[in-house]
């Protein structure tokens, strides 16, 4: 197992999409299609220097011939660090497919300050349409220039995005949270703030794109367990104050596991979209979510 200078958190973004069949019917929660790009990330922690990431791509259910092709790693406004490919195809009978990365970045590529990483990463399906999951994660990175503080950083959000077709992207983020390396006090509440939003940088169908946002504690949706559920909301919500129940939060490491969905039928590509080729229509369910583990004490 690797070691880190600084603290770290497994972090986790995740994009699933499933079609709606011809009876009406979409496949939910660990049959649908997943992907998820995570490691162990110094997340809201001062870098500097030559950093590791030690990257995680899983591929869950994927169509067979499908290809995970690469994550391109940039900051928020879009300055490209590294391309990382992958090229990993998917066999017939294949459930999981996990690919891993190490990656040895110099962190004086970036501007100092805190700034928003993006991984973002992609999946051919065998269709020819794609899945996308991406990151929203911030670190402070001191290399000895004058810091040019990024603001989505500075509000100290913690993002997860995921993207199919002309469905474009949907959000999940913790808001105003500084996460908590320490740990919770058990059988305490714990509050956090959380929103689930359309999150289409080229003017997409906006928040009433938004079917639902929910949050679970500690579910394997792999293994058909959905832990519990804390709040499952419909619509679009933005800095919402949600409360996990004290009785909920024993000992250990628990998972919290924050979604937003679009249900529904695209039938136009997404003009200014900088992903061409879109497959339309498409009809079914998209979901972006974010996985973190907190420590209860």
């Amino acid at each position: 197992m690797a070691t880190y200078p600084e603290p770290r958190v497994f972090l986790e973004s995740q994009g699933w999409w499933d079609d709606r069949d011809d009876d009406g019917q979409v496949a939910r929660f660990g049959d649908s299609e997943h992907l998820h790009i995570g490691m162990c990330f110094p997340l809201q922690q001062a870098v500097s220097g030559t950093i590791r990431l030690d990257i995680r791509v899983v591929g869950h259910n994927l169509p067979a011939g499908s290809v995970i092709r690469n994550s391109r790693f940039h900051d928020a406004p879009g300055q490209l660090y590294e391309d990382i490919r992958y090229e990993r195809t998917i066999a017939a009978g294949e459930m999981d497919a996990v690919v891993w990365r190490t990656l040895n970045w110099d962190s004086s590529e970036a501007p100092d300050g805190l700034r928003e990483t993006r991984f973002l990463t992609f999946v051919e399906r065998s269709d020819g349409a794609e899945i996308h999951a991406s990151t929203g994660w911030c670190v402070n990175f001191q290399n000895g220039k004058a810091d040019s503080n990024y603001d989505s950083c500075t509000r100290r959000l913690t993002e997860g995005r995921g993207w199919y077709d002309c469905l474009e992207y949907k959000s999940s983020r913790l808001d105003e949270w500084t996460y908590p390396y320490a740990g919770i006090p058990a059988g305490e509440p714990y509050t956090l703030n959380v929103s689930g939003q359309d999150g289409a940088p080229f003017g997409g169908g906006g928040d009433d794109a938004v079917t639902s946002h929910w949050l679970r504690l500690d579910p394997n949706f792999h293994s058909a367990d959905l832990g519990t559920s804390v709040f499952d909301h419909p619509g679009a919500h933005r800095n919402e104050a949600v409360t996990i129940p004290g009785n909920l939060l024993t000992p250990g490491v628990h998972f919290l596991f924050l979604m937003t969905e679009r249900d529904g039928l695209c039938t136009a590509t997404s003009t200014g979209t900088v992903f061409p080729g879109q497959k339309v229509p498409q009809d079914g369910i998209l979901s972006g979510g974010l996985r973190i583990p907190i420590q209860v004490n």
